[in-house]
């Protein structure tokens, strides 16, 4: 972000959505099939692993060697962890309709359902509701005790705010609530970046450097806020994904995927590295 310089992660002219990264690996949905699968890209060996699995698999994340994402096979979703050392998953089942949109850090994985956030421990495989406020969470991203999510709620109406909630405290405030609407947030270690669509159109990337620690319930934790323009989304029309400009931050950099200006881009970003 500090130069505005970009570059493609995979050329190709297949519609390529939701990525993640960490460490080496970067892994994002792939739709050039019949069915979406999982792309797993190694940036050291440059190798490409394709999980061709029965069903569509949608929305991965990835912590080291265990990679998260939703599953529609037979009429039903779910929630899918699965160690990519051993090939071995198992599946959480999330509803006919539900799309969890999972984060993973280290051993927690969060995700929504109902309009909540859930946390699952893959430690102890407990499964706990975190999150539930009037209205509706989703798009949850967390990194350590930090949970970084989407709201609509009554004072919202069609317009989603970004707040955060430090597990430690059970504090929650919020990180963007502006006349706009924002959405996908994430959350790498005191930044979060997310999608602000204006009402006068067009789109933003915005990335907020976080103060420490959580601010009081309902306070602004945001300390220095950066917009980076992404693209006009009015010249895309429509399309059937409500996320087309989700980013990611990892080892340095922001990734975006824009789904229908493939390949997917990255900016070089200021601050934290590792």
């Amino acid at each position: 972000l500090d130069t505005g310089q970009t570059g493609p992660v995979s050329p190709t002219t297949n519609r390529q959505w939701d990525p993640d990264i960490h460490a080496d690996r970067i892994v994002w949905q792939d739709d050039s099939g019949p069915d979406a699968d999982i792309v797993v890209f190694d940036r050291v060996s440059g190798e490409e692993r394709r999980l061709e699995l029965a069903g569509s698999q949608y929305s991965p994340a990835i912590w080291g060697d265990t990679l998260v994402y939703e599953e529609f096979i037979g009429h039903r979703m779910n929630l899918v962890v699965h160690d990519l050392a051993t090939d071995e998953a198992r599946r959480l089942p999330v509803g006919p309709v539900a799309a969890p949109m999972p984060d993973i850090f280290e051993d927690r994985v969060v995700y929504s359902v109902g309009g909540d956030i859930h946390l699952y421990d893959l430690a102890s495989g407990t499964d706990e509701v975190v999150i539930d406020l009037p209205g509706r969470q989703d798009t949850p991203s967390i990194w350590g005790d930090t949970i970084v999510y989407a709201q609509w709620g009554p004072e919202q109406g069609a317009l989603g705010d970004i707040r955060r909630r430090d597990l430690s405290s059970g504090v929650d405030a919020l990180v963007a609530g502006d006349v706009a609407a924002q959405y996908s947030p994430c959350v790498w270690p005191d930044l979060v970046a997310y999608e602000d669509y204006p009402l006068l159109g067009g789109a933003a990337l915005v990335t907020v450097a976080l103060d420490r620690p959580v601010a009081a319930a309902g306070a602004p934790t945001a300390v220095t806020r950066t917009v980076w323009s992404v693209t006009d989304l009015r010249e895309l029309g429509t399309r059937p994904h409500p996320r087309p400009a989700i980013p990611v931050l990892g080892r340095g950099y922001v990734h975006v995927c824009e789904p229908h200006a493939a390949p997917a881009r990255r900016w070089a970003l200021a601050g934290p590295s590792g």
